[in-house]
């Protein structure tokens, strides 16, 4: 979900691991609104980064991923998110692995990668994950690179409003600026306004 999923720009049909079955849709261990947590960053500022880029991941294991229209915003006031990147992904619950396929993405070049990663834990608002180069490396554990996410505490109606269906027409450069913003984008005032649109409150300094 990284370009940043691990930024996890989006998810994936995917190749099933081992003999175990996937788990069903029912099955999916997560769902919602999510970003990929900067680490480099203090942890008050994830709210901010759901208002750039975030991931709607899907009970059946669909997950869309969205940039804000920052020029739009800029010339308009109006908040609108764009989809950049489409990916399923499969869980197969006996191993704990989950395994993801950009099945669309205007960077087309990674259209057709699949990440292969390792729930470590789910508390409150944060998933811990270690994503794995293959299912066989995921399987033998332990290692991998830890990302974490963070489920966006949008209000509904308003990131409903905002989410526009629309595809970026970014370059993958400036996409990269806005999906992976600087802290000093995320501290801007213009943030602070875009987050209360959104029903994310404010960011405490």
């Amino acid at each position: 979900m990284v370009s940043h999923r691990y930024a996890r720009f989006a998810l994936p049909v995917l190749m099933l691991i081992g003999a175990g079955a996937p788990g069903q849709a029912k099955d999916y261990p997560y769902s919602g609104y999510f970003a990929l947590v900067n680490s480099q960053l203090t942890g008050s500022l994830d709210p901010a980064m759901c208002a750039f880029n975030f991931f709607h991941q899907l009970p059946d294991g669909l997950a869309i991923s969205y940039h804000i229209d920052l020029a739009q915003f800029e010339a308009t006031k109006a908040v609108r998110h764009v989809e950049y990147n489409w990916s399923k992904c499969t869980y197969n619950e006996s191993q704990g692995i989950e395994t993801c396929t950009f099945i669309f993405d205007t960077d087309k070049t990674v259209v057709g990668q699949t990440l292969v990663s390792v729930i470590d834990s789910i508390r409150g608002d944060y998933i811990w994950s270690l994503g794995y180069g293959t299912p066989d490396e995921a399987k033998s554990g332990p290692g991998g690179s830890q990302f974490i996410l963070f489920r966006c505490p949008f209000d509904t109606e308003k990131i409903t409003t905002a989410i526009t269906g629309e595809i970026s027409k970014l370059a993958i450069d400036d996409r990269n600026k806005i999906t992976w913003p600087s802290r000093e984008l995320l501290t801007a005032p213009t943030t602070a306004e875009i987050m209360r649109n959104l029903g994310l409150g404010d960011m405490s300094q």
